[in-house]
């Protein structure tokens, strides 16, 4: 679902727009409450919220656009192993936690802010 209306954002598809206009404003609201409150709360480097937010969606949400991808272009394996397996390492709920921890750690203070 990502990744369709990312390309009909990109196409400037009329429904789309529309649908982005109404919602996005919202959701990019609360995207940045929460990096101001990890701000506040020091979890984060004191950046404006939109490097820190911008760093952290393509690691959370590129592999959701990256399997649909390739499920959508008929991949059945990747080096051998089924496209299955590379699918749950990386829309899992382990896999998931990883990124979040890896966009922290390396979002957190005192690595040259």
């Amino acid at each position: 679902l990502f990744t369709l209306m990312l390309r009909e954002l990109l196409n400037a598809h009329p429904d789309m727009t529309v649908f982005a206009k109404e919602n996005f404003p919202r959701h990019a609201a609360v995207v940045t409450r929460l990096m101001e409150e990890c701000r506040r709360e020091g979890s984060v480097r004191p950046l404006p919220p939109a490097a820190l937010i911008l760093f952290a969606m393509p690691a959370m949400g590129l592999p959701n656009a990256v399997v649909t991808a390739f499920e959508r272009n008929g991949v059945r394996s990747l080096d051998g192993k089924p496209f299955a397996s590379f699918a749950r390492d990386l829309l899992s709920d382990e896999a998931i936690e990883t990124r979040a921890d890896m966009v922290l750690a390396a979002l957190a203070p005192g690595r040259g802010s």
